[in-house]
């Protein structure tokens, strides 16, 4: 499951859904009179076909083994098996990279049962300019996961770490 409240319990979603989001937008511009959910498909088909950054793989190909480009460059292509191995030694690498730099600057939120913590309102339209950005205190009752705990009063369950701050 993911928290609503911090899309980065699953980032690889989170990052796809911005791709196509931002495609999505450029192809209305082009297109208007298209209806929207048709351009969609047009999309994610295009996102299917075109190899990515990290993985030098379309999805189309790692998925079901059909290359998304001309056949006479199909030559150069490794077979699906391998093409998916490279993927992973390369995803990796790229994520232990990735990991170096994060680490680096990563203060970790690390709250036990009992310890007193404000919670970060989520913005919305109608809130006020002057209205409080924090709301507290609250107890923390359990840890659910490394970044969600259960806080008291019992209809706030699971809010990721980044909403809290220690009182």
């Amino acid at each position: 499951f993911t928290s609503t409240g911090h899309p980065q319990c699953n980032g690889l979603n989170e990052r796809t859904n911005q791709t196509i989001v931002n495609r999505l937008k450029c192809k209305i511009q082009e297109q208007p009179r298209i209806p929207w959910h048709q351009l969609l498909m047009q999309v994610v088909a295009e996102y299917n076909r075109t190899p990515h950054e990290v993985t030098r793989f379309s999805p189309s190909y790692l998925m079901h083994g059909v290359p998304s480009y001309d056949l006479h460059i199909s030559d150069n292509i490794p077979s699906l098996a391998e093409a998916r191995r490279q993927a992973v030694r390369s995803s990796l690498a790229y994520h232990q990279k990735n990991k170096v730099i994060y680490d680096r600057k990563f203060l970790p939120a690390d709250f036990s049962s009992g310890d007193s913590v404000l919670y970060e309102t989520p913005w919305h339209p109608n809130r006020g300019k002057l209205a409080p950005a924090m709301e507290g205190p609250y107890t923390i009752l359990r840890k659910i996961s490394p970044v969600n705990y259960e806080i008291d009063p019992l209809h706030l369950t699971s809010w990721a770490a980044n909403r809290h701050r220690p009182r």
